[in-house]
């Protein structure tokens, strides 16, 4: 069903009510007006989604042509067609010059006219969608949060990618900050005057994915496009955008972007299986960047949390000072699947709650998902339990392990850190850490007894 508001423009009325007719039997809403005077007063009292518009009004001159400028000063998107019985080829160039979607001559045929105006709608909402996605990436954050080591290179890569023009494929799980990694490099980039637009990419292969691609690559000239989770085009839209590569051309006409790939980090796999054209695939991959899960950074996590905290709050207090040693420890403990956006939605429901506000929050007002256990825990295998039944020196030496491992994880394996909250010196703990045999390389992965004195946090 059509929901768009049609205002038909021609000082026959005969004329009007032919379209307006063929257009209602289609679903859509129309309008109608005589005159360029009266045109003006439909366009002001009413939110029109398309004009049809007759180069030739009642004032026997091209009337229609000066109320042409007059919409496109006002309303720049307002896709119109003109129509005309007795026009030249130099009115109709004017008039798609001047910012007319199209021209079309009386008599016209109603499946043309159909045709058309579905193409202008479309049209004009891709350039509504790619100027909001224009002002959405103003607002965005470009920056790449982070001081561990991992994130410290890839902003090093990043920024030596960004000068280049390069075809990137940036790899990631769900919530790593893809988008955002993309973002950073346009910014620092030559075309960081340009567009950077970002393409949902989908399966579907219809006349409006294929316009919806086209036209984004069309409105991204000069700057970049950014493909979101490339592996799901289909193949015939892989076969499109590898044309593109070789060409250069969309519609014959020559586009000149950036391209920047987002991907699970199963696409290789996909190559693999046949889903995913080996050739595009290298096409794509000429630089390759992958961003780590935050479970691999978890020494960022303090800064993060007082970022996001930052976009919530209206205070300069850093969140990381109000969580307590039980409430950190249980927070680093966690897997967080969902990445840096899932400790972003988690950041957003300490301010939503009113926790954020508190002077110190605790492990026992953190969210249950925070220390559920995992499949295959078992409810007795604590701490207390594997302890009670071994002698003294073999229990203690079965607890420092634990409480250094967690503590070790609490500060991201910073040993300087740990020393100094647990009140050691650094050269004594990594005494302790080697009689021990703890493996400090690998703080992320928490043994059972590590977990259950974190949960008992």
């Amino acid at each position: 069903m059509n929901t768009a508001k049609i205002l038909i423009v021609d000082d026959e009325r005969d004329i009007c009510h032919l379209i307006q007719g063929i257009l209602e039997d289609e679903g859509y809403e129309t309008l109608y007006a005589n005159s360029s005077k009266e045109a003006k007063e439909k366009l002001s009292q009413y939110k029109c989604d398309l004009v049809i518009l007759d180069v030739w009004l009642q004032t026997g001159s091209s009337d229609g042509l000066e109320l042409l400028d007059k919409i496109m000063d006002e309303t720049p998107n307002m896709p119109v067609v003109m129509i005309s019985g007795h026009s030249t080829i130099e009115i109709a160039v004017s008039a798609i010059k001047n910012g007319a979607y199209d021209f079309l001559e009386k008599p016209f045929k109603t499946d043309r006219l159909l045709v058309m105006l579905k193409r202008a709608l479309e049209f004009s909402k891709l350039k509504d969608e790619n100027q909001n996605l224009r002002q959405t990436s103003k607002t965005q954050p470009t920056s790449i949060t982070g001081k561990s080591n991992i994130i410290t290179g890839l902003k090093q890569e990043a920024l030596r990618t960004a000068v280049s023009n390069s075809r990137i494929l940036i790899t990631g799980e769900q919530g790593t900050g893809k988008k955002n990694l993309a973002r950073f490099i346009h910014q620092n980039s030559s075309r960081k005057d340009k567009p950077c637009i970002i393409v949902p990419c989908t399966e579907a292969n219809d006349e409006a994915t294929v316009s919806r691609f086209d036209n984004a690559l069309i409105s991204a000239s000069g700057g970049t496009i950014v493909f979101d989770e490339i592996g799901r085009l289909s193949s015939y839209m892989q076969d499109r955008l590898s044309q593109y590569l070789k060409t250069g051309q969309v519609n014959n006409e020559q586009v000149d972007v950036r391209i920047i790939s987002l991907a699970s980090p199963d696409l290789e796999k996909k190559v693999k299986e046949g889903r995913f054209k080996t050739d595009l695939f290298y096409r794509l991959n000429v630089v390759p960047l992958s961003l780590p899960r935050l479970r691999e950074r978890m020494e960022d996590i303090e800064i993060l949390m007082d970022a996001f905290h930052g976009e919530f709050s209206k205070t300069d207090k850093n969140l990381s000072s109000q969580l307590g040693s039980s409430a950190m420890i249980r927070i680093r403990a966690y897997d967080w699947p969902g990445n840096n956006r899932q400790l972003k939605n988690f950041v957003e429901w300490l301010n939503i709650t009113g926790l954020a506000d508190k002077d110190k929050i605790s492990a026992d007002e953190l969210p249950d998902y925070l220390s559920e256990k995992e499949e295959g825990d078992i409810e007795n295998d604590g701490l207390l339990a594997n302890c009670v039944d071994l002698p003294l020196r073999e229990a203690r030496e079965n607890f420092e392990i634990a409480y250094l491992q967690a503590q070790i994880m609490r500060f991201g394996g910073n040993i300087s850190k740990t020393a100094d909250f647990i009140g050691m010196e650094r050269s004594a703990l990594h005494r302790k850490i080697r009689s021990l045999n703890i493996n400090t390389n690998k703080t992320e992965e928490v043994n059972d007894t590590t977990k259950n004195v974190v949960k008992a946090g």
